[in-house]
């Protein structure tokens, strides 16, 4: 079955009505990212997602609607345990989900020689981008702040992995220049996170009042208490957790503070799948 879901014709119905949901509703999701303290009210998030499905409801293609589905579900699930282990915000997994509702597919314009997820796409040019802010967002925060760990620079040998992946590369001329150099962002971006991983950690850890915390605050795990932990809390707080670290008389945690906001990449992600998806696949 799934073999014909992505190799079969395959066109979304209203395809023009579902781009333009598409970019208002991350142009909205953005906005609250970039505005709200990266608090996505959840009146938002629900109404983007229900109405991503509904119109697969009311503009029902069969096909369309079975990839949508097992596609959104498994996403979905791996989002959750992302966001529970304090990798991914909620508002990112029902933001991801909903696009994909919407747009399970790339555009028929593109002529992509099969069904691929044009979320995947979205993900790639969006990891593209978050990886180039973030080298020099990270790049600012350890020159103003004095940390105490050293740089890992047994990392640095990785940078024979992506020689090899270049060399590969420019031996196997199919592969469109697109493709390597997202990977190259990727992969080098990648390498240098690792090498200053743990003094970027530290340099974003703040302790702040539980009064003062907000949901999807993030935790850092090696500073909760053993009390913490047997209260269930999780690692990206929720408002439950919130109410219960202030009943419990907490008055301090450790968080990660200043991170960077990513639907905005997300946002650019799906502009330039929209507009340039196919040039990720072989070019011949």
């Amino acid at each position: 079955m799934l073999e014909e879901l992505l190799f079969s014709p395959m066109q979304m119905p209203m395809e023009t009505a579902r781009i333009f949901l598409a970019l208002l509703g991350m142009a909205i999701g953005t906005y609250y990212d970039l505005f709200n303290n990266k608090n996505v009210p959840n009146t938002f998030l629900y109404a983007f997602l229900a109405i991503a499905f509904l119109f697969n409801v009311v503009f029902f293609d069969y096909d369309v609607f079975v990839y949508a589905m097992i596609f959104g579900v498994i996403v979905a699930l791996a989002g959750i345990v992302l966001y529970k282990t304090g990798q991914m915000g909620g508002a990112d997994v029902f933001v991801i989900v909903s696009l994909i509702f919407l747009l399970p597919i790339h555009p028929s314009y593109l002529a992509v020689p099969f069904n691929y997820p044009l979320i995947f796409s979205v993900l790639i040019y969006g990891g593209a981008a978050f990886a180039l802010y973030s080298f020099f967002f990270f790049a600012k925060i350890l020159s103003a702040k004095k940390t105490k760990s050293n740089p890992k620079y047994i990392y640095l040998s990785l940078v024979l992995v992506y020689g090899l992946f270049a060399y590969l590369f420019f031996n196997a001329p199919f592969f469109s220049m697109a493709y390597f150099a997202i990977a190259s962002i990727l992969l080098l971006s990648s390498i240098i996170f690792l090498v200053y991983r743990d003094a970027i950690m530290e340099a974003t850890m703040d302790q702040v009042f539980v009064k003062d915390l907000e949901p999807e605050d993030v935790l850092v795990p090696e500073r909760m208490d053993v009390h913490m932990k047997k209260m269930g809390i999780g690692n990206v707080l929720g408002q439950k957790d919130i109410d219960a670290l202030k009943r419990s008389g907490t008055k301090h945690v450790w968080v990660y503070s200043n991170l960077p906001p990513f639907l905005p990449f997300l946002f650019i992600g799906l502009i330039l799948a929209l507009f340039l998806g196919n040039q990720l696949f072989l070019a011949f």
